[in-house]
Formats: C-alpha cells, sequence, structure tokens
C-alpha cells in the first residue's frame, strides 16, 4: 500500500514540476498549498524521529519505510516548487527579464 501511495505522489507532482519549467513561470497556482504541504511533511518525519528517540531504537523510521519515504517524497518536490516559485521564476526576475528585452 505503501508503495501505491509513493507511486501516487509521484504522479501528483511530477507534471507540475516539469510544467512550470517548461513555462519558465508558477503563475496560476497557489504556493500556499505547497508551503502547508512542506509543513506537514516535515511534521510527519520529526514525529518518526521522535517515535525513534522515545524508543531509543529505528525500528519506527526503518520499520514503516513508506512513511519516510512518502516525508521525504514531499520534501523533495515542495523544495523543488519553493525554489521553482521564489528564485527561478519569481515576478521581479521576470520583470526584469521583461525590461531588458525592451
Amino acid at each position: 500500500m505503501n508503495h501505491l501511495q509513493l507511486a501516487m505522489t509521484f504522479i501528483k507532482y511530477s507534471p507540475q514540476a516539469y510544467y512550470n519549467w517548461k513555462r519558465k513561470s508558477t503563475d496560476g497556482w497557489s504556493v500556499y498549498a505547497i508551503v502547508l504541504d512542506l509543513t506537514g511533511g516535515i511534521c510527519n518525519l520529526f514525529q518518526l524521529l521522535i517515535l525513534c528517540w522515545n524508543n531509543n531504537d529505528l525500528s519506527p523510521l526503518v520499520g514503516d519505510a513508506g512513511k519516510l519515504g512518502l516525508s521525504i517524497e514531499t520534501l523533495f518536490f515542495d523544495i523543488i516548487f519553493i525554489f521553482q516559485h521564489y528564485v527561478l521564476y519569481s515576478k521581479k526576475r521576470t520583470a526584469s527579464y521583461k525590461y531588458l528585452e525592451e
């Protein structure tokens, strides 16, 4: 079941990352949903780490590889989206290129 969640998350996020890259823009979607998703991924990862710390055992971390993989995959794509939105294709950067073209 966890492998299905990992595959569905990849299918959910990869087209948007590709579409943003192809258009060189993140216009049309809200970055706030990504920030909330990033917060959830971080909290999920912290939950696993706290369970390991409380139990003095790595079994919660390695025993639930799907949850760990989902957290890492979510963090990976969310960081890509935030980087695309605020660094690569920010409105300030796009505006400066349009000014140079005129």
